[in-house]
C-alpha cells in the first residue's frame, strides 16, 4: 500500500477492493482521511520494553542498531494484493524550503545543557512496495532555550514521516510520528515531555492481572501473565532489570522458569535505557506480558507472587481445564472471538500475598486438531479480543522455535495443519522482524522453512 496515493486508499476504504471490503462505506470524508492518514503510521512502532528471550540473556532492543525503527517489510511472497483502478493522479511535489519544528517541555527541574542535541529523522515509502520505508534523512540541531526547535530547509513531500529525539539522563526520548500532509510546506511535531527521575518503583498500582495458559506442550505448560499498571506520579521511574534481566515488580510464578518480557499492544510507550526502561507519567496505562513455563503434570499447582498489590485477578483457561482455589470464583465458560475459555476470576492482592490454585483437567478440544496449533491460535485470539499484543502467539513459536534441536527441523513442517496455518506463522515472524524483535539471520531462516513447507502443503 506504500506506492498509493492518499486518495487511492480513501476510495479502497469507502468502495472496497479485491479482497479489501468497503469497511469505510459510511464515513465522512475527513474520517476516510484520518483513517488512510493513520494506515500511513502503522508501519513504525513506538519503542516499547526490551523484549528478554530468556531471563538470563541479554534484552535485545525493539529498535536497530541505529536507534530507528525497523523500516523493512515483509509482505507474504505470492500474497494477493488489493488491486486499484488505475486513475489519474497529481503526484506529490516536494518542498525544498520545508519547516518542521516542535517543543520539548521541561518539567524535570534541572535546566538542559546549552547545547542540548536533538535528532530529526525523517522515511519515504518510496516507489517499491515491497521495500518498505526507508530511513531519507538524519538531521541533529540543538534545543533553544525555551524548549523550542526548528529545521529549516528540509525538503519534505506528502506522505513522508518524521520524528524527533533526544537523550537525557540515558534515556531515550521520541515524538509520536507526524505525517506530511499534501500541499505542507510546514509541519508541527508533537510535543516532548521531560519528566524527573526516580529508581522507587512503589508507587507504581497494577490495576489487574490476566493469566493465561497455554497446553500445547507435550511436557510443559506455558504461562502468559499479562499486567496492567499506570504510573499517575509525577516522575519517570527508571526500572532496573539488573544482571538477571528481571523486571523488580513482577514475580514470575514459583516453581516455574521464567521466560521473557514483552510490551502489550496499546502499552504507553516505554524508553529504553542502558539497563532496562523507564516509564513517564501516563494517563495510559502500561502493559507488561511475562512468559514463564511450568512443568505439565495431571494436578498443576501455581502460587503465583504480588510484588506490589494487584487490583484484580482474572484467568482464562481453555476449555475443559479447570482451577480450584479458595480466593477463585468460578465465572464459567465465556467465548471471545468464537474461542471458549473457562474464566476465574478474584479480588485484589495484596502486597507480598501470593494467588494459590491448582490446575486439574485437559482442553476440550485439543485432540481434534493439531495440538500446537489449535492452543497457539485460541491463546492470539483470546488475548487479541482484550485488546492486548496480538504478536504474542508469534513471540511464543519463536521461543519454542529457538529451543529445538536441529534434527528436529525437518519434522516441524508436520506441526501445521495446513497451509493457512503456515502463513499464519510467517506473517508472526514478519511483525517480529519488524519491529526488530527478531534478527536478521534467524528471521531469514526460519521464514524460509516455512515457505519450504508451504509449497510443500500447496
Amino acid at each position: 500500500m506504500s506506492a498509493l496515493t492518499e486518495d487511492q486508499i480513501v476510495k479502497m476504504i469507502k468502495e472496497g477492493a479485491g479482497d479489501v471490503p468497503a469497511f469505510g462505506s459510511s464515513f465522512s470524508d475527513e474520517e476516510a482521511y484520518a483513517v488512510a492518514a493513520y494506515i500511513r503510521t502503522l508501519t513504525f512502532a513506538l519503542p516499547p520494553a526490551p523484549v528478554v528471550a530468556a531471563a538470563t540473556e541479554t534484552p535485545v532492543a525493539a529498535a536497530t542498531d541505529s536507534g530507528t525503527p525497523s523500516a523493512e517489510a515483509t509482505p507474504l511472497d505470492g500474497t494477493a494484493q488489493a488491486q486499484v483502478t488505475p486513475e489519474a493522479t497529481v503526484e506529490p511535489v516536494a518542498v525544498t524550503g520545508g519547516s518542521i519544528s516542535g517543543l520539548v517541555d521541561n518539567r524535570s527541574g534541572t535546566d538542559f545543557p546549552s547545547n542540548q542535541a536533538i535528532t530529526l529523522r525523517g522515511f519515504d515509502h518510496g516507489s517499491d512496495p515491497a521495500a518498505g520505508p526507508q530511513e531519507i534523512l538524519t538531521i541533529e540541531g540543538t534545543l533553544n532555550a525555551d524548549g523550542t526547535y526548528s529545521f529549516e530547509g528540509v525538503e519534505i513531500m506528502e506522505n513522508q514521516i518524521y520524528l524527533a529525539e533526544l537523550e537525557v539522563a540515558g534515556m531515550s526520548y521520541q515524538t509520536e510520528f507526524a505525517v506530511v500532509p499534501a500541499g505542507a510546506t510546514e509541519l508541527a511535531l508533537p510535543d516532548i515531555i521531560i519528566y524527573s527521575s526516580t529508581d522507587d518503583f512503589s508507587t507504581l498500582k497494577i490495576d489487574s492481572l490476566q493469566l493465561f495458559f497455554d497446553f500445547a506442550s507435550e511436557d510443559a505448560v506455558q504461562v502468559f501473565a499479562v499486567y496492567t499498571f499506570t504510573n499517575a506520579s509525577d516522575k519517570t521511574i527508571n526500572i532496573n532489570m539488573g544482571d538477571e534481566q528481571k523486571v523488580p515488580f513482577l514475580a514470575f510464578p514459583e516453581g516455574s522458569e521464567g521466560l521473557g518480557y514483552e510490551a502489550g499492544q496499546d502499552s504507553a510507550a516505554f524508553l529504553p535505557t542502558a539497563n532496562g526502561f523507564a516509564m513517564p507519567p501516563s494517563n495510559t496505562p502500561y502493559s507488561l506480558i511475562a512468559f514463564a513455563s511450568l512443568p505439565k503434570a495431571k494436578e498443576i499447582s501455581i502460587s503465583q507472587p504480588a510484588l506490589l498489590s494487584i487490583g484484580e485477578v482474572s484467568l482464562f483457561l481453555p476449555e475443559g481445564v479447570e482451577a480450584e482455589s479458595d480466593t477463585l470464583t468460578d465465572e464459567g465458560i465465556q467465548t471471545l472471538q468464537g474461542t471458549n475459555f473457562h474464566v476465574y476470576s478474584a479480588s485484589a492482592i495484596s502486597e507480598g500475598e501470593n494467588l494459590d490454585l491448582v490446575l486439574t483437567g485437559e482442553p476440550k478440544d485439543a485432540t481434534t486438531v493439531t495440538p500446537d496449533v489449535t492452543q497457539n491460535k485460541n491463546l492470539l485470539i483470546g488475548i487479541g479480543a482484550l485488546g492486548l499484543v496480538l504478536i504474542l502467539a508469534g513471540v511464543w513459536m519463536y521461543m519454542r522455535d529457538n529451543n529445538k534441536n536441529e534434527e528436529e527441523v525437518e519434522e516441524e513442517e508436520d506441526e501445521f495443519g495446513d497451509s493457512e496455518s503456515i502463513m499464519d506463522a510467517i506473517i508472526a515472524i514478519d511483525e517480529l522482524h519488524r519491529a526488530g524483535k527478531l534478527s536478521d539471520q534467524a528471521y531469514k531462516e526460519r521464514r524460509e522453512e516455512l515457505k519450504n513447507a508451504l509449497k510443500k502443503k500447496s
